[in-house]
């Protein structure tokens, strides 16, 4: 199976805004991967997330923090995940 179209990949995070304690959530649709199942199980995943692409729905001060947060993008722009 492949990613589908419409498909996200989402990250939130605890922090203090202007003195009140909130959660943050960033998303991004630049997502690509595949999932192989054998029987009943997973077999194989891998998928790769664009953290550089990753916004929130906010002002721009949280979309910055959202993408610097979601692991240093400008040092590491794409994460590809594996399970096994």
């Amino acid at each position: 199976m492949e990613v589908g179209t419409g498909s996200q990949a989402g990250s939130g995070f605890k922090e203090e805004l202007f003195g009140q304690s909130t959660e943050a959530v960033g998303r991004t649709s630049t997502v690509t991967g595949s999932l192989t199942i054998a029987g009943s199980r997973v077999d194989k995943d891998t998928f790769t997330v664009d953290l550089a692409s990753m916004s929130s729905d906010t002002d721009d001060v949280r979309r910055g923090r959202v993408r610097d947060r979601r692991g240093r993008p400008q040092a590491h722009p794409v994460n590809t995940i594996e399970a096994s």
